[in-house]
Protein backbone atom coordinates (compact mmCIF):
# COMPACT_ATOMS: atom_id res chain seq x y z
CA UNK A 1 0.00 0.00 0.00
CA UNK A 2 2.49 2.26 1.06
CA UNK A 3 4.83 1.46 -1.76
CA UNK A 4 1.19 2.39 -4.44
CA UNK A 5 0.98 5.79 -2.76
CA UNK A 6 4.90 6.53 -3.33
CA UNK A 7 4.62 5.37 -6.91
CA UNK A 8 2.09 7.72 -7.88
CA UNK A 9 3.20 10.90 -6.11
CA UNK A 10 6.53 9.66 -8.09
CA UNK A 11 4.74 10.14 -11.16
CA UNK A 12 3.04 13.36 -10.14
CA UNK A 13 5.84 15.12 -9.39
CA UNK A 14 8.19 13.54 -12.22
CA UNK A 15 9.01 17.01 -13.69
CA UNK A 16 9.81 18.57 -10.47
CA UNK A 17 12.16 16.33 -9.39
CA UNK A 18 12.13 13.96 -5.65
CA UNK A 19 10.93 14.83 -2.51
CA UNK A 20 13.14 14.07 0.33
CA UNK A 21 10.31 12.76 2.59
CA UNK A 22 9.86 9.69 0.57
CA UNK A 23 13.75 8.22 1.86
CA UNK A 24 12.78 8.89 5.30
CA UNK A 25 12.12 6.16 7.35
CA UNK A 26 8.59 7.11 8.92
CA UNK A 27 6.88 7.48 5.85
CA UNK A 28 5.06 10.79 6.35
CA UNK A 29 1.20 11.38 4.58
CA UNK A 30 1.92 12.55 1.10
CA UNK A 31 -1.17 13.17 0.04
CA UNK A 32 -1.92 15.87 2.63
CA UNK A 33 -3.13 18.56 1.76
CA UNK A 34 -4.05 17.82 -1.58
CA UNK A 35 -2.65 19.47 -4.54
CA UNK A 36 -3.05 20.40 -8.59
CA UNK A 37 -0.16 20.68 -10.72
CA UNK A 38 -0.91 22.64 -13.98
CA UNK A 39 0.95 23.15 -16.92
CA UNK A 40 0.81 26.58 -18.82
CA UNK A 41 2.56 28.10 -21.64
CA UNK A 42 4.87 30.41 -19.56
CA UNK A 43 5.37 27.68 -16.86
CA UNK A 44 3.10 25.43 -14.02
CA UNK A 45 1.42 26.49 -11.40
CA UNK A 46 0.60 24.52 -8.13
CA UNK A 47 -2.74 24.95 -6.46
CA UNK A 48 -2.51 23.57 -2.69
CA UNK A 49 -6.20 23.17 -0.91
CA UNK A 50 -5.89 24.98 2.48
CA UNK A 51 -9.75 25.52 3.43
CA UNK A 52 -9.81 27.86 6.71
CA UNK A 53 -5.99 28.11 7.06
CA UNK A 54 -4.52 31.40 6.79
CA UNK A 55 -1.92 33.69 5.64
CA UNK A 56 -0.05 33.50 9.07
CA UNK A 57 -0.25 30.12 9.19
CA UNK A 58 1.38 29.66 5.91
CA UNK A 59 4.90 29.71 5.09
CA UNK A 60 6.47 28.85 1.44
CA UNK A 61 9.96 29.35 0.97
CA UNK A 62 12.44 28.71 -1.77
CA UNK A 63 15.83 28.04 -1.20
CA UNK A 64 18.70 25.65 -2.90
CA UNK A 65 16.08 24.47 -5.97
CA UNK A 66 13.74 23.66 -3.07
CA UNK A 67 10.37 24.71 -3.29
CA UNK A 68 8.73 24.13 0.82
CA UNK A 69 5.09 25.11 2.06
CA UNK A 70 4.91 24.54 5.31
CA UNK A 71 1.62 25.11 7.24
CA UNK A 72 1.48 25.37 11.21
CA UNK A 73 -2.28 25.87 13.25
CA UNK A 74 -2.48 26.72 16.32
CA UNK A 75 -4.35 24.61 18.88
CA UNK A 76 -8.36 25.98 18.91
CA UNK A 77 -7.83 26.34 22.16
CA UNK A 78 -10.25 23.30 23.67
CA UNK A 79 -13.11 23.05 21.81
CA UNK A 80 -14.27 19.65 21.73
CA UNK A 81 -15.79 19.19 18.23
CA UNK A 82 -19.12 16.81 17.29
CA UNK A 83 -17.27 16.63 13.56
CA UNK A 84 -14.09 17.65 12.34
CA UNK A 85 -13.96 17.89 8.37
CA UNK A 86 -11.32 20.34 7.87
CA UNK A 87 -8.18 18.86 8.91
CA UNK A 88 -6.19 21.31 10.93
CA UNK A 89 -2.60 19.27 11.29
CA UNK A 90 0.46 20.68 10.56
CA UNK A 91 2.02 19.90 6.99
CA UNK A 92 5.44 20.38 5.09
CA UNK A 93 5.33 19.80 1.24
CA UNK A 94 8.61 19.92 -0.73
CA UNK A 95 9.61 20.39 -4.26
CA UNK A 96 12.76 19.87 -5.83
CA UNK A 97 12.47 22.83 -8.68
CA UNK A 98 14.31 22.27 -11.99
CA UNK A 99 17.28 25.00 -12.72
CA UNK A 100 14.94 26.68 -15.39
CA UNK A 101 12.07 27.05 -12.75
CA UNK A 102 11.18 30.07 -10.79
CA UNK A 103 8.57 30.97 -8.56
CA UNK A 104 6.76 34.03 -9.69
CA UNK A 105 3.91 34.87 -7.87
CA UNK A 106 2.23 32.71 -4.45
CA UNK A 107 -1.32 34.13 -3.03
CA UNK A 108 -4.05 32.99 -0.93
CA UNK A 109 -7.35 33.32 -2.50
CA UNK A 110 -10.61 31.36 -0.48
CA UNK A 111 -8.82 28.23 0.57
CA UNK A 112 -6.84 28.23 -2.33
CA UNK A 113 -2.93 28.73 -1.97
CA UNK A 114 -1.77 29.21 -6.13
CA UNK A 115 2.14 29.37 -6.52
CA UNK A 116 3.08 30.50 -10.04
CA UNK A 117 6.02 29.14 -11.34
CA UNK A 118 7.69 30.20 -14.48
CA UNK A 119 10.54 28.67 -16.70
CA UNK A 120 13.21 30.92 -16.58
CA UNK A 121 13.79 30.94 -20.87
CA UNK A 122 17.49 32.86 -20.53
CA UNK A 123 19.78 30.56 -19.82
CA UNK A 124 18.59 28.57 -22.73
CA UNK A 125 21.04 28.74 -26.05
CA UNK A 126 20.05 27.91 -29.64
CA UNK A 127 23.10 26.72 -31.64
CA UNK A 128 22.93 27.06 -35.66
CA UNK A 129 24.16 23.56 -37.18
CA UNK A 130 26.62 23.79 -39.87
Amino acid sequence: MVANAISRELFRNFWLGHNPAWFENDFMDTSYPRYNIVEGKAGFTIEVAVPGWSKKNLEVVVKNNELRIKGNKDDRGGDSYLHQGLSTKSFDKVFVLNNDLKVGEVKLLDGLLTITIERDRSAEVNFDIK
